[in-house]
């Protein structure tokens, strides 16, 4: 699939439903603005469409997401949306080969709890990889929303909380300030399996933290457990 021209997105069921491996989907370099509340990602997650799980071989890329109007859905630990994807987006992956997310963008503010800049919480939950067996890859990518609020926590920049093992982040910029409860700029907060992660390489936030509880960080938010 490759963009065509910008988009308005108004209703919050309009995303992408991938059902098999190796798909491409190239924004092109255009814009898709979001209008609608309740968003829950462009590249539809795994509760309400069982669309991309365990999934392998996808790329994403070359697209920008704004949010004039737009507002993140509620969210929870095990279910949380980013403005890119929704919860568990690449959970489950095999042996297939490496997913990649590169050179997208977002604008729109991250301001419900355990919400992200891009991809959803659980990106790979399951996942059999590891600090050296990559199963998604993230680069060249950057968001500039404010982190969370004085009320809404759990919130990150760029990856959701409880990622899990084999997700490799390289080459981003995360342009918004961390306000509030145990938020963080890149990865989310965790009380899931954290070992194996992946590498965080020439990554940077600009924003300010202004903390007001917890454990919000510039980068990598709380982890209860190394399992």
């Amino acid at each position: 699939v490759t963009f065509g021209g910008n988009m308005t997105v108004d209703n919050p069921t309009h995303q992408f439903y991938i059902r098999g491996d190796n798909v491409t989907i190239n924004g092109a370099y255009y814009t898709v603005d979001i209008t609608t509340t309740n968003w829950s990602g462009l590249i539809a997650g795994t509760t309400y469409s069982k669309s991309s799980h365990g999934k392998s071989g996808l790329t994403i890329k070359n697209m920008g997401i704004t949010a004039s109007t737009g507002t993140l859905a509620n969210s929870t630990a095990t279910v949380g949306f980013g403005w890119l994807t929704g919860d568990s987006f690449m959970g489950n992956h095999g042996t297939g080969s490496t997913s990649v997310i590169e050179n997208c963008w977002t604008t729109g503010d991250i301001d419900r709890s355990f919400t992200s800049g891009l991809v959803g919480t659980r990106a790979l939950n399951g996942s059999s990889g590891s600090s050296t067996d990559i199963k998604l890859h993230v680069k060249n990518c950057y968001t500039s929303g404010n982190i969370g609020t004085l009320s809404e926590s759990n919130c990150s920049g760029l990856i959701g909380c409880n990622a899990d093992r084999g997700l490799k982040v390289t080459n981003c910029v995360v342009r918004g300030n961390i306000i509030g409860s145990d938020n963080s700029g890149i990865f989310g907060s965790s009380t899931e399996n954290t070992k194996g992660l992946g590498p965080i390489e020439n990554c940077y936030i600009y924003g300010t933290v202004s903390a007001t509880g917890g454990s919000s960080s510039y980068a990598i938010g709380n982890f209860s457990t190394n399992n």
